[in-house]
This record gives C-alpha cells, structure tokens and sequence, in this order.
C-alpha cells in the first residue's frame, strides 16, 4: 500500500539521516544552507508543501507517468526503465550543482558532489519506476518520493545548524 511504502521510506530514511547527522564530517556533506537560513515557517511551507506539491506530485507525474509510458511505447521495457531512471538522475544536475553552490563546495569535490547526486537519482528513479510497475499507479513513488526528499530535506536543516554551532 501507499501508506506502507511511505512509512517504510521515512524510517529508512530517517535512520539513514541520523547515521549522517552522527559524525562531523557526513554531517557537513549532508548540511544545505538554504534550508538552515530559512525561518521556521518558510522551513515548513517548504518542507511540507513545496517538495510534496511542487517537487513529488509534478516530478512523478512526468518521469513515472508520461515519460515512462512514452519510453514503454518506444523502447523494449528494460531500455525504457534504464532511459526514465537516467534522465531522471540527469534532471538532479541542476540541484547538485545549487546545493554544493549554496555550500561553497568547489573544483573537484563540486564534481564529485554533483556526480553522487546523479548516481543517487538515477538509482532511485529506477526503485521508482519499479514500485510504479509493482502497484500499477504512480501515487506510491509519489508518497515515497515525498517523503524521503521532506526527511531529508528537515535532516539537512539539522545537518546546517549542527555545523554551524561548532
């Protein structure tokens, strides 16, 4: 169910984060300063609205429902599944290279941050199409998709204001 592969998405997730949060140096790659410099509020319109509505919703709808169903109808399943899952992590460029911007992150560990970040999406984006194929609707990957960005995103927050303090 929906809720199952929510619930399990924000443990996992959240057990993930608190291992980054454990140690200087994790906790550092993991801090956002656009999410420490925002005030509570803002923090939460972002977290619960922005990345739910704004990110999952439209996010899913494009790669796992129409770009998955034109691959599908073009390319062999497998080719289809690599293609969605590929392109998604590409899409992550642009983020990678903003958040190791926001963190002043430069040279070569810019390229490595924004290079994780496209291996970490395109593996997701092929966990995602698969849960999409498993339950036969996008409104599961859409909750986990949800939930591990909204986890992750109040983990990074955390992470930023950890860092800062010491």
């Amino acid at each position: 169910t929906t809720l199952g592969w929510s619930s399990g998405s924000l443990i996992t997730t959240g057990l993930i984060g608190l291992i980054l949060l454990s140690r200087r140096s994790w906790c550092e790659e993991l801090a956002d300063p656009r999410l420490t410099g925002l005030s509570s509020s803002e923090a939460a319109v972002h977290v619960f609205l922005k990345i739910p509505v704004f990110t999952a919703v439209i996010e899913e709808a494009v790669f796992r429902g129409v770009l998955h169903a034109a691959l599908v109808a073009l390319y062999p399943t497998p080719v289809a599944i690599w293609l969605g899952a590929g392109l998604f992590g590409l899409w992550h460029i642009g983020p990678g290279l903003d958040q190791a911007e926001a963190s002043q992150v430069e040279g070569s560990k810019r390229l490595r941050h924004t290079v994780l970040t496209v291996v970490a999406t395109t593996f997701a984006g092929l966990f995602l199409v698969w849960l999409r194929i498993e339950t036969g609707s996008i409104w599961a990957p859409v909750a986990v998709h949800a939930t591990v960005n909204m986890t992750m995103a109040t983990m990074a927050r955390r992470a930023g204001r950890l860092t800062t303090r010491t």
